[in-house]
């Protein structure tokens, strides 16, 4: 292997260890509320799966259905699974919220985003037989899988996204009512030293060796996971969740886009928690994973009840 091979590789390891410290805190939660398991959204590959979470708990029930989470795992898009998700979406189903966590391709772009489009889209199709409520559909998503929420959030045009071997397809227009990202990050253009590792992880996912690309292309390429590259103005209201000592994705990403939504007009609410590092949201038992779950309650209650109403992605 060369030098380059080898720099590669370590990244790589670097991320999977990441990765695998955060799952072994789900290893073995076997979740209450979980309705079907496994559930194929797409016929090609094996992670092309999710599981579906329904409410014993009817207090959020309208004849319109439920309120549907829509929850994507984080792992830097190389390591990390649904099961993530288990234990913080058992918790909102407890709440009345049905939830939906999709297992995605890891790797190269663009094939997460076209397999959480994909999702979305037997999300769609399927609400009636789950009573999911369309008009109350959440992105949420923690670190890799906050940027998806946030870029799912931020394109118009999702339906760009939908590959060949997708079983369904989206509506003309797709309507989220919020996105919450967890510790997400928002620019990889701008983003400094701080960020390097999460760069390497995001040239991989889109394709390109970091090493093997001048900093013009990098911004190019940066620019295609950058949500804040995408913001119009049309976004969902937004919670954005992230610890005060972070030391994966530094405070900054989530500060600058918050900058960002709130120029562009949009109702964006921070929850920045002290003494908080990365990947709490499954961590039940914790301080932040408790803060954080109340405030997207809160924050849905607002939201959802309030002026309700979807925003509209064309």
């Amino acid at each position: 292997m060369t030098l380059k091979g080898l720099k590669r590789f370590g990244v790589l390891l670097a991320l999977l260890v990441i990765g695998a410290t955060v799952q072994a805190q789900w290893w073995s939660y076997e979740p209450a509320l979980r309705t079907s398991q496994g559930v194929a959204y797409a016929p090609t590959y094996q992670r092309q799966i999710l599981d579906v979470f329904l409410p014993t708990d009817d207090s959020r029930l309208t004849e319109a259905g439920y309120p549907v989470l829509f929850m994507i795992h984080g792992g830097g898009y190389v390591a990390g699974s649904k099961d993530i998700m288990a234990p913080v979406a058992d918790y909102f189903a407890g709440q009345g919220y049905a939830a939906v966590t999709p297992n995605y391709r890891l790797g190269m772009h663009p094939a997460p985003i076209q397999d959480l489009t994909c999702a979305l889209a037997w999300v769609y199709a399927n609400a009636a037989d789950y009573r999911f409520d369309l008009s109350r559909l959440v992105i949420l998503g923690e670190s890799a899988g906050g940027n998806a929420a946030a870029l799912l959030g931020a394109h118009d045009d999702l339906a760009r996204f939908i590959a060949d071997d997708c079983l369904n397809s989206l509506p003309d227009e797709t309507t989220f009512a919020a996105v919450i990202p967890y510790y997400m990050y928002g620019d990889m253009t701008t983003c400094g030293a701080a960020c390097r590792l999460l760069k390497q992880a995001t040239s991989f996912y889109l394709g390109q060796p970091l090493y093997e690309l001048t900093m013009e292309e990098l911004r190019a390429l940066w620019g295609e996971a950058s949500p804040l590259v995408w913001l119009d103005g049309t976004e969902p209201p937004t919670l954005v969740i992230h610890g005060l000592d972070d030391d994966i994705v530094p405070l900054s990403e989530s500060e600058l886009y918050v900058e960002r939504l709130s120029e562009q007009g949009v109702t964006v609410e921070t929850v920045y928690i002290p003494d908080a590092k990365h990947g709490f949201i499954e961590r039940l038992d914790t301080a932040p994973s408790r803060i954080a779950r109340e405030a997207v309650v809160a924050f849905l209650d607002r939201i959802l009840t309030g002026s309700g109403g979807a925003t509209a992605h064309r």
